[in-house]
C-alpha cells in the first residue's frame, strides 16, 4: 500500500515492519489487520485494513460504511501510545530501540 500524505511518501513495501497485529475474526465487522512501520527516512505510520466498524472503514453512501485500508502517519508520542496499548503477547521490544522512542521513555 502506498500513499502520499502531507507531502511525505508512505509505502508498506519499502518501510520496515516492526509490529504486525491482527484482531478479531475476518467475519467480524470490527476486524483489523495492521502493521506499525518506520520508513527509511525515519517516519512512523500504521498501514492496515479492516471491517466496516474499524478505524479503516470507508464511507459508502448515506450513513453506511464498508471495510477499507488506510495509512495513518504517527508522531513518536503516538507510536509509544500504540505500543503501550498492545497486548503483552506482541513482541514490541524492537520499537523501543529507536532514539526518539527511548527519549520519550526517559521523560516519564
Amino acid at each position: 500500500m502506498r500513499k502520499i500524505i502531507n507531502g511525505f511518501r508512505y509505502d508498506t513495501e519499502k518501510a520496515r515492519l516492526l509490529v504486525d497485529v491482527s484482531e478479531g475474526s475476518t467475519s467480524d465487522f470490527s476486524y483489523v489487520r495492521y502493521g506499525l512501520y518506520r520508513t527509511p527516512r525515519g517516519y512512523w505510520f500504521i498501514g492496515g485494513w479492516g471491517g466496516p466498524m474499524s478505524r479503516f472503514a470507508q464511507p459508502a453512501g448515506s450513513n453506511s460504511w464498508v471495510g477499507g485500508e488506510r495509512i495513518i502517519p504517527l508522531s513518536p508520542v503516538e507510536v509509544l501510545d500504540v505500543v503501550e496499548g498492545l497486548q503483552a503477547s506482541y513482541d514490541v521490544d524492537q520499537v523501543f530501540d529507536f532514539p526518539e522512542i527511548k527519549s520519550l521513555l526517559h521523560e516519564a
